[in-house]
């Protein structure tokens, strides 16, 4: 099962919290790559963040694009597994895509889990975990949310997505129109179009914290 851990960058401040977020993980086996979002002081930083780190790498699309991450997205998508030799590539296509905002938390063995649930189910398509929403700006909000592919029950960042599927239904579709929705109308796509078979639910804690900027 190779990993890759997508990360649009915008603030500085949410991407040292993201690195330090996927550092705690307790399962190692990922790479992680990250685009920037056309901020000036994410470039000057990035190199001494992850200099020590073999499994990151960067992407400057020097421009700021105003979609949520969605471009960026799409370029990260599009490069992941690039690094990797090419004999990888041809002998391991079990190959996996992960979203990681700055305005979430994996709980520490949120990928550990993952893959466990991918050992014990390799035919499902797409993992996803239940998701533990807190304001932002109201500390004492608190909800807790079983995943499910319907709005305000799931979240983008939730899932573990099979690459092949990206290939096969195009990737986000990002634009003014669905600068907020886009995720949810791919992930909806996929769920008309493949079945509910093609999907597994991690029961149990939630493994996803969702800081909701409107609480």
């Amino acid at each position: 099962m190779l990993i890759s851990i997508i990360v649009a960058g915008w603030r500085p401040k949410g991407v040292k919290k993201t690195i330090k977020n996927l550092d705690e993980q307790t399962y190692k086996e990922f790479e992680v790559i990250i685009v920037n979002d056309g901020n000036e002081e994410l470039r000057k930083i990035i190199p001494d963040l992850i200099k020590d780190r073999n499994n990151y790498h960067f992407l400057d699309n020097y421009t700021r694009c105003h979609l949520y991450g969605g471009i960026s997205r799409n370029m990260a998508i599009q490069m992941s597994f690039f690094y990797l030799r090419e004999v990888v590539q041809n002998n391991d296509t079990d190959q996996w895509i992960m979203i990681h905002d700055d305005d979430i938390v994996y709980t520490p063995n949120f990928i550990e889990k993952i893959v466990e649930y991918h050992i014990k189910h390799p035919d499902k398509k797409m993992i996803g975990v239940n998701i533990e929403f807190r304001g932002k700006k109201n500390k004492d909000y608190k909800k807790i949310v079983q995943n499910e592919i319907l709005p305000e029950q799931t979240d983008i960042n939730a899932w573990a997505y099979k690459k092949e599927l990206f290939n096969k239904y195009g990737y986000f579709p990002c634009n003014m129109q669905n600068k907020i929705k886009y995720d949810y109308l791919w992930l909806s796509r996929v769920y008309d179009i493949e079945g509910s078979n093609t999907f597994g639910f991690i029961d149990g804690d939630p493994l996803l914290i969702f800081y909701h900027k409107k609480h």
